[in-house]
């Protein structure tokens, strides 16, 4: 992997991670990547020490959040209107003020503007939080890059964004790349585990062990292009005869996608589960994951599949030729080509060996380096950094 700039550490960083108060802020409305990723940081932060808490707004998330007895903090920091937005900063102001809150770390750009709202009218009282925006990914880099720069840092989960950042204006004192990583006591299970696991979920739609299935996981939405993995199975069929799909997520495509598995005859070859809370035993059961999307940053789910043994196709787009080696632990294929997506799925598929082979790989890659720990080892000292 790249090295990214080192951040110095300044002699007044606090000596205990209990003394620092951090609030965590996500405005996402379900259980996607930035919500997981902002759980996962809590959680992990809070098991160091630090004295974390986290604003969200939707409810799934803050269920979550709940479920592993997370400090949840209600404040209005979801509108996106004008008047909304002063608001969220005016009670983003009042709660700092009152908490001592040291860090304010936002996993949206809405509380990060928010938050340089609240610095720039004095709202935070005779408190100065160091501010911080991670970059999850958003389509309006032209002003918001700008604007950043009013921030004490941004973080890019990539080389791609961090270059894209820039690219629009954010300056480069000002944003460093910390790749994500998963937590492996989650997704660490052990081969005869995975096995049975494999056994259980393949039975529940009618397959066998023998049976070839590529999966797709992810929101069913235009941006991760679930039609170009329908659309793909046409191809690795005529490789791969015996090859079954397995779309596991929901969205406002799915009706349209449905409508193509009819006119393609493929309602028995493709399975849509629908919004499914066992991704790990879900994982275990498919032989190949296609991330396929037209934009990705760096997605969490191929780093779920690798911690899992299972290679990877993706889209040669965003960060995931980061994760993703053509032809070590996975395929890169161009973006928007179905025919690349079903050949590659199949090479795959017809090859066990190559798929212990690029599983192991991807595995070790994970182990090594894309886990949660290293991730909140360099997010710690980005919070030293600026304090």
């Amino acid at each position: 992997m790249p090295n990214r700039r080192k951040l110095p550490v300044p002699a007044t960083a606090p000596s205990s991670p209990s003394d620092v108060p951090v609030l965590l802020m996500s405005t996402g409305a379900g259980i996607g990547g930035e919500e997981s990723f902002t759980t996962n940081l809590a959680e992990a932060l809070s098991l160091r020490g630090w004295n974390v808490r986290v604003a969200a707004v939707g409810q799934p998330h803050i269920e979550e959040l709940n479920r592993r007895n997370l400090r949840v903090v209600e404040l209005p920091i979801g509108g996106r209107r004008p008047v909304a937005m002063l608001r969220g900063a005016r009670a983003l102001g009042r709660y700092v003020a009152r908490e001592g809150i040291r860090i304010l770390h936002a996993h949206s750009a809405g509380p990060a503007v928010q938050a340089i709202l609240a610095r720039r009218l004095h709202l935070f009282g005779g408190n100065r939080p160091a501010l911080l925006w991670h970059d999850h990914g958003i389509a309006r880099y032209w002003w918001l890059a700008k604007l950043f720069n009013a921030l004490d840092l941004s973080i890019a989960n990539s080389d791609f964004e961090r270059q894209k950042l820039m690219a629009h204006g954010l300056r480069p004192g000002k944003v460093i790349r910390i790749h994500n990583g998963i937590d492996l006591g989650r997704l660490d299970v052990p081969a005869d585990e995975r096995q049975r696991r494999r056994d259980r979920i393949r039975a529940e739609f009618g397959w066998d062990d023998r049976t070839p299935v590529a999966g797709f996981i992810g929101r069913l939405s235009p941006e991760k292009a679930p039609d170009d993995f329908v659309a793909s199975l046409a191809f690795a069929r005529s490789l791969a005869p015996d090859v079954r799909y397995l779309m596991i997520g929901d969205g406002i495509m799915r009706p349209q996608l449905e409508e193509m598995c009819r006119q393609a005859g493929a309602e028995d070859r493709i399975v849509i589960t629908g919004f499914r809370r066992d991704v790990p035993d879900l994982l275990c059961a498919i032989d190949v994951l296609a991330l396929v999307s037209h934009m990705e940053t760096f997605s969490l789910t191929t780093l779920e599949a690798m911690a899992m043994h299972v290679p990877c196709v993706v889209t040669g787009v965003g960060g995931s030729p980061e994760q993703i080696t053509e032809d070590e632990n996975g395929h890169v294929v161009p973006d928007r080509s179905p025919q690349a997506i079903g050949e590659a799925l199949a090479d795959l598929l017809n090859d066990p060996a190559k798929r212990k082979a690029f599983g192991e790989a991807g595995y070790g890659r994970v182990r090594s380096y894309l886990n949660r720990d290293r991730m909140v080892t360099d997010i710690e000292q980005a919070y030293r950094s600026v304090l």
